[in-house]
C-alpha cells in the first residue's frame, strides 16, 4: 500500500498542473534594486505587490486575474530610506492588469498568452514575470538533471536539482538558468553594428555577469503537483570595465505564496482576445524611449516646435550648456511625431535660417520610414541645398533602423535626379547606402544579396563604361557594405584574380583591394585566398601587393598562413614589399591586444626568420607600424596603425593610411581611418626629374622647385591628391584634388581683376560688416543593450554621447589706407555623456546613471590693423575684466527614479554623499566601518602675469569613497569637477588693452590689388645686412597715458664673409626695469653653428653658449657634434640639471648604453653622433662626472652619402 502511495506521488509530482475546477489564489511580491550593494551609497528600485488568481477553464486553459496592486519606488540609502507608493502609477498599471489574461498550461509549462488588444506589451511582460513562477519541469526519476528549455529569458540551458520526494511530502525543486548559454536569448542590441565582438577580450574578463535561480515548493495532490511557494532570484553585475574591479549590481527577486484553493462556482467571462506570444519576454519598441529622459508625450508636434525655437534662440550666439540636455527631449518628441507633423514643422521653420538648421540636424534622428519619406519629398521638391542634403542624409541613413523594409525603401535615392545633381550628394547617397547594408547584415544573418544589388549594378556599369570616378565610388560603397556577396564583383577589378583581366588605373585597383576590408571579418577564408593570390604575384605593382597584405592580416590569419607569407618573403626581391611586410610583422609581434594573441606569436617567429634580410632597411622604403596597449583591469585598449606605401622611383609615398581602433567591454571598433593618395605628386616628383641627383643638395631642391612649377602640365581629369576619411569603419567622405579644381579655386579666390571673385566678395562683406552664426547639434553615439529580467521588466545598458557646437563671428574692416578691423568670434561646444544601467519602460525608469557635461567656450574679440606693404601688423585685445570659464568637466553618478504619472517628482540622488557634513551624519547612523576611505580633495592652481593683468587657473574638486576591492571602478564614482579659467589678476598698473605688434620692415605702400600681390611675392627676396631690426615684436599692456608694460623683441641680421650672423634682443619694458636677454648666433661655411645667450640685468647676470658642427656629408663617416657650456646660470636651472644628471645613467642603461666614470669639464655637456656604417651610428654623451656611449646603433635613415635612387629590385639581396 505504501508503495502504491509513493508511486502515485511520483506521478503527481511529475505533472505540475492546475485543476480546471479550482481557483488558486497567490500572493505575489516582486522587487528590483540597482546600486553598488554598499550600505552608505544611494540606490534605486521598484517593488510590485498584488494578488494573483488563477482560474481553470479547461484542462489546459486558465485565466489569470490581478487585484490589490501596489507599485512602490525606492530612491535613497538602504537602512535609512524606505519605499514610497506611487499611487497614480499604480492606478495606471492596475487599469490594464485588472483585465483577464488567458494562458495555456500543461505539464508545468506555459504556452500561449492571450489578452485584450488594448493591453500593452509592457503589461503583458509583467504578467510573464508572474507566470514564470509556475513554469517548471519536474522529473521524479532523477534528482539532478539538465535541460534546454524555454523561459522568460529565451531558450536557455537549465539545471535542476530536486529533494524531498518520498512519502508524499513537499518537494523542493531548485532551477538554475544559464542566461549566458542561450540559443534564442531574449536580448536586443541597438547602435552597435560597427562594433565587433572579441572573444579573446572576453577571455580576459567580462563586463556583464548574470545569475538566475528559482526555488519551488511542490505539493503532491490528486490533480498533480501544486506549487505552494516559488521564489526567483536574479543578480547581474555590470561595469564599464572588468567586473572583477568593482561593479554596479542589479538584484531582482520575486515570490508567490499560495493563499487558498477554492472551487469554481461561476465561469469567468471575457471579451475578444489576441495572442500575445509565449512565455519568452517580448521587447517593446524602445526607439522613442531613451532611458535618460521621461516627459509627457501628448501633442509632440507642438512641443517639438516650441523646443526648437527655444534651443535656436538660447544657442544663437554661443552654446548654452544648461539647455543642451533638452536636445534629448527633442529627439524623443521627433520620434513620436507622425510624418504629417514633420511636414508641418518644415513649413514652420523653412524661412528661418537658425530654426531650419536646428530642425534638419535634429530630424535626422527620426530613424524609421518617416525620415526617408521626408528626404524623398525634399529631393523631389528641390527645396534643400546640396550642403543641407549631405549633412542630413549622412546622419539619417547612418542612424536609420536597418530593417529589410527600410533598406528596400532607401534604394529610391539611387534613381532620383537630385541625388545626381551634385557630386557630394551622389557620393553621400552611395556611401551611406553601403553603411546601411553593413548595419543590416550585422543584425540579419544570412544577409540577402539583394540588399547590396544597387551597388553591384553601379560597379558593373562603371566598369563597362570605363568611368573611373564611378568605379572608385562604387567600390568604396561596396567597402562600406562589407557584403560577402560582392566578392565576385570586386574580383573583376583586380589584376591577377579576375577571370577577364582589365587594365585599370592604380587608384581603382587600390579602392578594389580596400573594399574587402570589412568582408575580412565576415568571410575570412575567401579574402585570405584572394589577398594571398595578389601578394605572391611578383609582377603586380608593389602598392597593390602591400595593400593586399594589409587586408590579409585583417582576417586574423593562422600560423600556417603567416608561415606561407614568410616563405614567399624569403624569396622576395622587391625591397619596397619586403620592407613593408617585415616592419608590419615586427610591429604585430609586439602587439598586446587580445585579438592579436596568436598572431603576435606567429609574427615573432616570422621576424626572426626575416631579420637578416630586411631588418636594416631604412625609411626610404615602405613601412608599416602599429602601436597598441590593453589593460585587463579596465578591459580597455587602443591601437594605432600607420602604413607608408612607396614605389621604387618616387620621392613621395604613393599612399599613406592611418587607423585607430578602440577595445572596450569585449568589443572592437574602428574609430577613425584617414588616407591620402598622391598619384599626381608622385608622378611630378619622381627620381627621374631633370637635375635631381638624390643627395638632397641645393641642386636637388632646385630640381624639385622646377618640377613643381610644371604642375599645370598635368592632365585635367587626373587627381593630384586624393584623400578619404572613415569613422567606425565606414567611409563617409573622399575627395579628389585635380589641376582643374585648383585652377578654379585660384580664379574664384585670387584674381583681383574680377569683381565677382570670392576675394572681392569677402572684402565687400568686411567693409559693410557682417555677422555669421553656425550651430550643430549631433548625437554622436547611441548604443543600447536590452535583456529580459525575471520580473518581466527590460534591463537596459545604454551609452549616449551628444554634442552641440557653435561658432559666432562679428567682423568689420576698412582699407583706407591700411587694413583695420574689429573681429568678435566665439567658438563653443558642450558635450554630454550618459551611461545608464537599469529598468527603462514607457511607464517608469529606475537605475544607476553616470552623467558628464563638458562645456568649452573660447571668446575671441580684438581689433586689428595691417599694412601689408610696410609689413606692419597690430592687434589689440581688451583687458581681462571678469572670470571666463574656458573649459570644464562635471560628472557624477546618480540613483534615478522617474515615472510617467509624476514627472515633477523625478529623483536623481547622487550615489555618493554630496558633502563632508552628509558623510558625518551617515557615520553616526551606520558607524565608521561604512566609510573605510573617503577622499575629497580640492585644488586651485593659477599662473598669473602682473604685467598683463590676467591669469590662467585650474580648479578641481573630487569626492570619492572607495573600497580596495572596487578598483578601478571607484575612480569614476562620485562627483568630479575640473575647470580651466581665464581670470583677472592684480596688475602692476591699470590695464585697458593688451597690444601686440609685428613690424617686419618697410616698403612702398601698395596702391592697387595687383601691386599688393606683387608685394607679397617680393617678400621671398634675399635678406640684406641691415643695422635696423629685421623684424620686431612687441607685447604691451597699456592704459591711457600711463607707461606701457611688457616685452619688446628685435631680430637683426648682420652677415660677414662666409659667416651668417644674427642677433635677438628681448627687453622687458617698464618703469625701473632693466631685464634683457641677448642672443648672438652664427653659421659659417663649414656648417658650424654657434649661439651665445646672456640674460638678466642688461644681459649681464647669466650666460651660456652652444656649439653644433657637422662634418662634410660626403665624408666616409659623417658626424655631428654639439656642446653646451655655461658660466653662470640661475639656481633653479642648476637644480634641474642635477636631477637630470642623476636620471640619465638608468635611462641610458635601459637603452643599451655603457657608462664610464671620468672627469669631464665641470660646466659643460657634449654629444657626438657618427655614422659607423651605412645603417648604424656611434653615440657618445659627456657629462661632468661620467660618459655614456654606445656603438653600432641600428639607424633607420641612411646618411646622405649612402643614399641612392637605384632600382629597388636587387637580385639575391640578403638571402641566407
Amino acid at each position: 500500500m505504501r508503495g502504491l502511495l509513493f508511486l502515485s506521488c511520483l506521478v503527481a509530482l511529475a505533472n505540475i498542473s492546475f485543476s480546471h475546477r479550482k481557483i488558486y489564489e497567490y500572493k505575489y511580491d516582486g522587487m528590483v534594486n540597482f546600486g553598488l550593494g554598499v550600505q552608505n551609497l544611494a540606490e534605486s528600485g521598484v517593488k510590485m505587490m498584488c494578488t494573483v488568481k488563477i482560474t481553470g477553464l479547461s484542462t489546459q486553459a486558465f485565466v489569470l486575474q490581478v487585484t490589490d496592486l501596489s507599485f512602490e519606488e525606492f530612491n535613497g540609502i538602504r537602512g535609512k530610506d524606505t519605499y514610497n507608493t506611487s499611487t497614480k502609477l499604480t492606478q495606471r498599471i492596475a487599469a490594464q492588469l485588472s483585465k483577464p489574461f488567458l494562458f495555456d498550461h500543461s505539464n508545468g509549462h506555459i504556452g500561449d498568452i492571450h489578452a485584450s488588444a488594448e493591453v500593452s506589451d509592457t503589461i503583458v511582460n509583467m504578467v510573464r514575470g508572474m507566470l514564470d513562477l509556475v513554469h517548471v519541469t519536474v522529473k521524479t526519476t532523477q534528482s539532478v538533471y539538465e535541460l534546454e528549455e524555454m523561459g522568460i529569458h529565451g531558450m536557455c540551458q537549465t539545471n535542476y536539482a530536486t529533494e524531498g520526494i518520498p512519502e508524499g511530502k513537499d518537494v523542493t525543486v531548485t532551477q538554475v538558468v544559464d542566461v549566458s548559454n542561450c540559443k534564442e536569448k531574449a536580448e536586443m542590441y541597438k547602435g552597435m553594428a560597427a562594433t565587433v565582438p572579441d572573444k579573446y577580450s572576453k577571455q580576459r574578463g567580462e563586463s556583464v555577469i548574470s545569475t538566475v535561480r528559482y526555488v519551488y515548493n511542490v505539493k503532491p495532490t490528486p490533480e498533480g503537483g501544486l506549487i505552494t511557494r516559488a521564489q526567483g532570484l536574479e543578480q547581474q553585475h555590470f561595469s564599464p570595465f572588468n567586473v572583477k574591479g568593482g561593479n554596479f549590481k542589479m538584484h531582482a527577486m520575486k515570490e508567490i505564496v499560495l493563499v487558498s484553493v477554492t472551487d469554481v462556482h461561476t465561469a469567468v467571462t471575457f471579451g475578444p482576445m489576441t495572442n500575445k506570444g509565449n512565455i519568452v519576454y517580448k521587447f517593446v519598441s524602445a526607439e522613442a524611449y531613451p532611458p535618460i529622459v521621461m516627459q509627457n508625450l501628448q501633442d509632440p508636434t507642438v512641443k517639438a516646435i516650441e523646443l526648437i525655437k527655444r534651443l535656436a534662440q538660447a544657442n544663437n550666439y554661443q552654446v548654452d550648456s544648461a539647455t543642451t540636455e533638452d536636445a534629448m527631449k527633442l529627439y524623443q518628441l521627433l520620434r513620436m511625431i507622425p510624418y504629417e507633423g514633420l511636414e508641418i514643422m518644415w513649413k514652420q521653420f523653412e524661412a528661418n535660417e537658425a530654426q531650419r538648421r536646428w530642425f534638419l540636424d535634429m530630424v535626422a534622428e527620426v530613424n524609421d520610414d518617416r525620415i526617408l519619406k521626408f528626404l524623398e519629398v525634399r529631393f523631389v521638391a528641390g527645396d534643400m541645398t546640396a550642403n543641407e542634403a549631405v549633412q542630413t542624409l549622412v546622419v539619417a541613413i547612418d542612424h536609420l533602423q536597418a530593417t529589410p523594409e527600410l533598406v528596400e525603401k532607401a534604394k529610391k535615392f539611387f534613381v532620383m535626379p537630385f541625388a545626381k545633381s551634385n557630386v557630394y550628394v551622389w557620393q553621400t547617397v552611395a556611401l551611406s547606402y553601403g553603411s546601411l547594408v553593413h548595419k543590416h547584415c550585422a543584425y540579419h544573418t544570412p544577409c540577402p544579396v539583394t540588399a547590396v544589388q544597387p551597388l553591384l549594378d553601379m560597379a558593373l556599369e562603371s566598369l563597362k563604361n570605363r568611368n573611373e570616378t564611378e568605379m572608385v565610388l562604387s567600390l568604396k560603397a561596396l567597402g562600406n557594405a562589407g557584403h560577402p556577396g560582392s566578392i565576385k564583383t570586386i574580383m573583376r577589378f583586380l589584376p591577377g584574380v579576375a577571370a577577364s583581366p582589365v587594365d585599370l588605373p592604380p587608384r581603382v585597383q587600390s579602392a578594389a583591394v580596400q573594399s574587402m576590408r570589412l568582408i575580412a571579418a565576415r568571410d575570412p577564408q575567401s579574402i585570405q585566398e584572394i589577398t594571398m593570390a595578389l601578394f605572391i604575384q611578383k609582377k603586380l605593382p608593389s602598392e597593390l601587393r602591400m595593400l593586399a597584405l594589409m587586408i590579409l592580416f585583417d582576417t586574423q590569419p593562422s600560423m600556417g598562413v603567416v608561415s606561407t607569407v614568410t616563405a614567399h618573403l624569403q624569396e622576395e626581391k622587391d625591397l619596397q614589399v619586403g620592407s613593408f611586410a617585415y616592419s608590419y610583422l615586427k610591429s604585430l609581434a609586439s602587439s598586446r591586444t587580445p585579438d592579436n594573441t596568436f598572431l603576435s606569436t606567429a609574427s615573432s617567429l616570422a621576424v626572426k626568420i626575416l631579420a637578416p634580410k630586411f631588418a636594416r632597411l631604412s625609411y626610404r622604403y615602405s613601412k608599416a607600424g602599429r602601436l597598441d596597449w590593453f589593460n585587463e583591469d579596465f578591459l580597455l585598449g587602443t591601437a594605432t596603425e600607420v602604413f607608408l606605401l612607396k614605389s621604387a622611383n618616387s620621392l613621395l609615398p604613393t599612399e599613406i593610411v592611418s587607423k585607430t581602433k578602440l577595445y572596450s567591454i569585449g568589443r572592437m571598433m574602428q574609430l577613425t581611418e584617414m588616407g591620402i593618395r598622391a598619384d599626381g605628386l608622385k608622378d611630378l616628383l619622381s627620381a627621374s626629374m631633370p637635375g635631381f641627383k638624390g643627395d638632397f643638395s641645393f641642386s636637388d631642391f632646385q630640381a624639385i622647385f622646377n618640377a613643381v612649377q610644371n604642375w599645370e602640365s598635368r592632365p585635367n581629369d587626373k587627381p593630384i591628391i586624393s584623400a578619404f576619411s572613415r569613422v567606425s569603419g565606414q567611409e563617409w567622405f573622399f575627395t579628389d584634388i585635380s589641376k582643374e579644381f585648383i585652377l578654379d579655386m585660384i580664379m574664384a579666390i585670387g584674381s583681383p581683376e574680377r569683381k565677382d571673385s570670392l576675394l572681392w566678395s569677402a572684402i565687400e562683406h568686411l567693409q559693410k560688416g557682417f555677422s555669421w552664426r553656425w550651430t550643430k547639434p549631433f548625437l554622436n553615439f547611441e548604443a543600447r543593450y536590452f535583456q529580459a529580467t525575471i520580473m518581466g521588466f527590460p534591463l537596459e545598458i545604454s551609452k549616449y554621447y551628444h554634442a552641440v557646437s557653435a561658432i559666432s563671428v562679428d567682423a568689420k574692416a576698412s582699407f583706407n589706407p591700411a587694413l583695420t578691423g574689429q573681429l568678435g568670434q566665439l567658438l563653443s561646444f558642450t558635450k554630454d555623456l550618459w551611461i545608464f544601467f537599469g529598468i527603462n519602460t514607457e511607464l517608469f525608469q529606475s537605475g544607476s546613471e553616470f552623467k558628464t557635461k563638458m562645456p568649452f567656450s573660447l571668446p575671441w574679440k580684438f581689433s586689428a590693423k595691417a599694412n601689408v606693404g610696410q609689413m606692419k601688423f597690430e592687434v589689440d585685445f581688451p583687458a581681462c575684466k571678469k572670470e571666463i570659464e574656458l573649459f570644464s568637466v562635471r560628472s557624477n553618478v546618480y540613483a534615478v527614479s522617474r515615472n510617467i504619472e509624476e514627472l515633477d517628482a523625478a529623483i536623481m540622488t547622487p550615489m555618493m554623499s554630496s558633502t563632508v557634513k552628509d558623510v558625518a551624519q551617515t557615520l553616526e547612523t551606520l558607524g565608521e566601518e561604512a566609510y573605510p576611505n573617503f577622499w575629497q580633495p580640492q585644488a586651485k592652481m593659477c599662473a598669473e602675469s602682473n604685467i598683463y593683468g590676467l591669469g590662467l587657473c585650474v580648479d578641481s574638486e573630487l569626492r570619492r569613497q572607495y573600497y580596495h576591492k572596487e578598483y578601478p571602478l571607484y575612480y569614476f564614482l562620485g562627483y568630479t569637477y575640473m575647470a580651466l579659467k581665464l581670470t583677472p589678476a592684480q596688475a602692476i598698473a591699470p590695464v585697458d588693452k593688451i597690444h601686440f605688434e609685428v613690424n617686419a620692415g618697410t616698403s612702398q605702400q601698395p596702391t592697387s590689388p595687383k601691386q599688393l600681390l606683387d608685394t607679397l611675392r617680393k617678400m621671398s627676396r634675399a635678406m640684406n645686412s641691415t643695422s635696423e631690426a629685421l623684424f620686431n615684436i612687441k607685447a604691451f599692456a597699456s592704459s591711457g597715458n600711463q607707461n606701457e608694460q611688457g616685452y619688446d623683441a628685435s631680430v637683426y641680421y648682420t652677415p660677414e664673409a662666409n659667416v651668417r650672423n644674427g642677433q635677438l634682443i628681448v627687453s622687458q619694458v617698464g618703469k625701473d626695469i632693466n631685464w634683457k636677454m641677448c642672443v648672438d648666433a652664427s653659421l659659417d661655411a663649414e656648417a658650424t653653428a654657434k649661439a651665445h645667450v646672456r640674460w638678466g640685468a642688461e644681459c649681464q647676470s647669466y650666460q651660456m653658449s652652444m656649439t653644433a658642427a657637422a662634418s662634410n656629408p660626403r665624408d666616409a663617416k659623417p658626424a655631428l657634434k654639439a656642446k653646451v657650456h655655461w658660466t653662470q646660470i640661475p639656481d633653479d636651472m642648476t637644480e634641474i640639471g642635477t636631477r637630470v644628471e642623476r636620471y640619465i645613467p638608468g635611462l641610458a642603461f635601459s637603452m643599451g648604453f655603457y657608462q664610464q666614470q671620468e672627469k669631464n669639464p665641470k660646466q659643460e655637456v657634449s654629444a657626438s653622433i657618427a655614422a659607423s656604417s651605412a645603417d648604424s651610428i656611434d653615440v657618445k654623451i659627456k657629462l661632468p662626472k661620467y660618459t655614456v656611449y654606445r656603438q653600432a646603433i641600428p639607424f633607420p635613415v641612411e646618411p646622405a652619402n649612402f643614399y641612392s635612387m637605384r632600382n629597388e629590385t636587387i637580385e639575391g639581396f640578403g638571402q641566407a
